[in-house]
């Protein structure tokens, strides 16, 4: 398996899924080309000769955009479609958390080629995107170029020792500082308060530019509670991940890492105004005030490279195939967990961004089982945040298809019997902005009891939409009059070009 960023981009390269752009501009044009490609499920996007900096010094986009480099960045052969790419992930997956390996901490690796401390910093050194058109701050008219889209925010329990990695936006506000905000229920959060209650700044290390796996890790909540982002990636390359011992901070971070920040992050540190921000529900995010992270010291390789994720409008949302994989992957595994039978497949749908609409298909066994099915799914850990929709559909349906799982719902649902309300969910403001013609402030509570001042989310409510044939009539459903599979195949034989 691939040992850091550049060569997983050039075994990319070498199956074609590695496209380098020269000179696209870092203000709106990187974010708008990363999105529009993965709209398409394109390729992997290596951007240099950026204006206004060095060749070289480089972006990187849409890491996981489709079955196969998605599959490249698991370690995986590539694969063909996303249902093969989702089973197997499913499977490789329990054998990941079964058996983790430990991070190996070694002297020094490529990320401290280059080391800049105090007044050495300068983060404008790095050609941070704008990622998108209208991300312009009404307060003081700067662009706003955000270099947290795919950063691996390190951080660790102060009790337990726990070592987590997790996804925060980092606006670069000025020379040595970036944003750092981090919700309630995330486990950053969770550390971070920690430390606080002890009275102590949180130690942070932020990895800039690293290996698609870092970020897989960093963006999901795939490893358990409790346990280490690291162990489990070490089980998916079978052996230790290096790591370095944070000069500052003593975090591990990643030998191999392409750009790495420290620093402490206190409850009294300076506010700027963050945003607004394209969001990955598709809006812009109005800006809100935000609590910044000073930053300490940079390590960085030569000729470093900046991994770069940019949310926008489903389906031309960067992160959007990575999340709908393995949403689709653990809300599945949760199903199963739970005793539910006969699931054959689950998709977090692209349009929601994975999380706001899940579609399950199910052999249906007994009376009550769809129902059974769409409220595990919406509750469970891996499907309830955000979740606003969960449709279930018998297993002859391909949730992969949209027109397919949409005909099941139009022709095998009805209003009056086939949809449950859950209310008082795990919700996110940023999913219902448009329902209210824009942000409002009030959607958003702040606990400002003590000087955490944590951000809540707000609560949501989720329809569950029973598409199935009731199972007590499932002996007299019609067959449908679309061509079955064995005649398509015969069909595409003879005329591929009107059938594939």
């Amino acid at each position: 398996m691939y040992k850091d960023l550049r060569e997983n981009l050039a075994e990319l390269e070498r199956i074609g899924q590695l496209k380098l752009v020269q000179g696209a501009h870092w203000d709106t044009e990187i974010g708008a080309l990363a999105n529009i490609t993965a709209g398409k499920f394109g390729p992997a996007l290596l951007f240099d000769n950026i204006p206004g900096y060095p060749k070289g010094y480089r972006v990187v986009t849409n890491n996981f955009n489709n079955p196969k480099t998605m599959a490249v960045a698991l370690g995986l052969e590539p694969k063909e479609t996303t249902r093969e790419l989702v089973q197997e992930m499913r499977t490789r997956y329990k054998e990941w958390i079964s058996h983790p390996i430990a991070p190996r901490f070694v002297s020094s690796g490529p990320v401290m080629e280059n080391v800049h401390r105090g007044e050495e910093v300068d983060l404008y050194e790095l050609p941070t995107p704008v990622w998108h058109h209208n991300d312009v701050s009404p307060v003081t008219g700067e662009r706003v170029r955000m270099l947290g889209t795919m950063t691996a925010v390190i951080t660790q329990d102060p009790e337990t020792g726990w070592v987590n990695l997790g996804t925060y936006r980092n606006q670069v506000f000025s020379r040595n500082r970036v944003g750092l905000d981090m919700r309630d229920g995330r486990h950053g959060a969770m550390h971070r308060d920690k430390w606080w209650k002890q009275g102590k700044p949180m130690p942070v290390a932020i990895s800039v530019g690293h290996d698609p796996l870092v970020g897989i890790f960093a963006g999901m909540e795939v490893a358990p509670h409790g346990v280490s982002d690291y162990d489990v990636m070490g089980a998916i390359r079978g052996e230790p991940v290096e790591v370095i011992k944070g000069p500052l901070t003593g975090l591990p971070i990643p030998a191999t890492a392409e750009i790495v920040l420290e620093g402490f992050y206190r409850p009294d540190d300076e506010r700027f105004e963050e945003g607004p921000f394209g969001e990955w529900a598709g809006y812009t995010d109005g800006g809100s005030t935000k609590r910044s992270l000073l930053v300490e010291a940079v390590y960085h390789r030569n000729d470093p490279i900046i991994s770069g994720c940019p949310p926008g409008k489903p389906p031309r949302c960067n992160e959007m195939y990575l999340l709908c994989t393995w949403r689709a992957a653990l809300v599945h595994n949760a199903l199963e967990a739970a005793g539910v039978p006969g699931v054959t497949a689950v998709w977090g749908h692209e349009t929601g961004n994975s999380r706001v609409l899940l579609i399950v298909a199910i052999k249906q066994q007994y009376i009550g089982h769809a129902r059974q099915a769409g409220l595990i799914a919406s509750q469970c850990a891996a499907g309830a945040y955000t979740n606003k929709y969960v449709v279930v559909v018998d297993d002859d349906i391909d949730i992969y298809d949209t027109n397919d799982w949409l005909w099941a719902v139009c022709f095998r649902s009805m209003p009056d019997d086939s949809i449950e309300i859950i209310r008082r969910t795990y919700g996110s403001g940023a999913a219902i902005k448009g329902r209210f013609g824009g942000w409002s402030p009030s959607l958003h509570k702040v606990h400002a009891a003590s000087e955490t001042q944590r951000t809540l989310n707000v609560p949501g409510s989720v329809c569950l939409i029973d598409a199935t044939v009731p199972f007590e009539y499932l002996n007299e459903k019609p067959e449908t009059a679309d061509p079955p599979a064995e005649l398509r195949a015969a069909l595409a034989r003879k005329w591929p070009d009107l059938v594939e």
